[in-house]
């Protein structure tokens, strides 16, 4: 079998661009041929921690916002097909295959497949995801799955947090495994992603009819964001505010495994998180932080911050300053 990825990514391979050629050159070099382009080329950055394993590879991408497109010609050039999974860490993308299209939060994941066109938007700075790249013929089992999973936010619950907690260990240079320890880990993977995607298709038809809509996601964040300041936005303001039920608003975030209010404490964090990291911002108390996106006090701030993020507000300032 032809490989699917470049000789040059060895087990462990990490990489840091600042510029669109760079990180076309990276793309095309570790992974494969995609057409690349920042949103916000006045400030770029992106840093790829790739890992081979058995056929498969497994990355952890942070960025800057950026989209990346797989076009009908690089499709049909493609001398291999591989299954991408992708989970959301951090920050928010949107991607679109066969005619679908799916925003990925943190906690959620989506597949998609090389031989098809598609493209990633990723949104948000300081964004973070993992991506799986698994040779078809690995993921028999998946094929079934696949056509109807194209385009489609899942939760990233249950068997898929294990096969990301799997993979995610290989990104860490202090584990080493022999071949058959790969195949090992390779085979696991490929059991517990199709676990996790019979689960999607157990759900009753009244539930398939509640798929996320993501053009009504991006309006909520946008509304989101414009009160992120007031402590008391909440998920009846919400629904009022788009002539929807409370019901309708529960049922839009139930396919990402979220709740209102979850995903409402998730944006003021990341908007913290953003702030904290701004040398325009520096001057600015734990305290102004934790009001102007929304906290009771710069104590639930730092709360939930170490919470999400494993470290203090301050830590996390101090850090970015290194």
């Amino acid at each position: 079998m032809a490989s699917l990825f470049a000789p040059q990514v060895d087990r462990l391979h990490e990489s840091h661009v600042h510029s669109l050629d760079q990180l076309t050159e990276m793309v095309h070099t570790s992974f494969y041929e995609l057409d690349c382009r920042y949103t916000t080329p006045d400030r770029c950055h992106t840093r790829a921690l790739a890992a081979k394993f058995k056929d498969s590879l497994v990355s952890m991408v942070d960025t800057t916002p950026a989209m990346f497109r797989r076009t009908d010609g690089a499709s049909s050039r493609s001398d291999a097909g591989t299954f991408k999974i992708m989970w959301q860490i951090t920050g928010q993308s949107c991607i679109q295959q066969g005619g679908r299209e799916a925003m990925l939060v943190p906690g959620t994941w989506a597949v998609y497949d090389s031989t098809r066109p598609y493209s990633v938007n990723v949104l948000d700075e300081d964004s973070r995801f993992v991506v799986l790249f698994l040779p078809q013929n690995e993921a028999y089992a998946w094929g079934p799955a696949i056509p109807r999973l194209l385009g489609t936010a899942l939760s990233g619950k249950g068997t898929a947090e294990v096969a990301l907690s799997a993979i995610g260990r290989l990104l860490d240079d202090q584990v080493t495994l022999d071949s058959a320890g790969q195949m090992v880990v390779q085979d696991s993977v490929v059991a517990l992603m199709a676990a996790a995607m019979r689960q999607t298709g157990n759900s009753d038809a009244s539930a398939q009819s509640r798929v996320m809509n993501p053009h009504k996601l991006e309006q909520i964040r946008e509304f989101i964001l414009e009160h992120i300041s007031e402590p008391d936005l909440s998920a009846e303001r919400i629904a009022q505010a788009f002539s929807m039920s409370r019901r309708s608003l529960y049922y839009l975030f139930d396919r990402m495994g979220e709740t209102p209010h979850a995903y409402i404490l998730g944006m003021r964090l990341e908007a913290a998180r953003k702030s904290l990291a701004d040398p325009r911002e520096a001057d600015k108390t734990i305290t102004q932080l934790a009001y102007e996106f929304g906290f009771s006090d710069a104590a639930h701030l730092s709360r939930a911050f170490h919470e999400r993020f494993g470290v203090s507000p301050s830590g996390w300032r101090a850090h970015r300053r290194m």
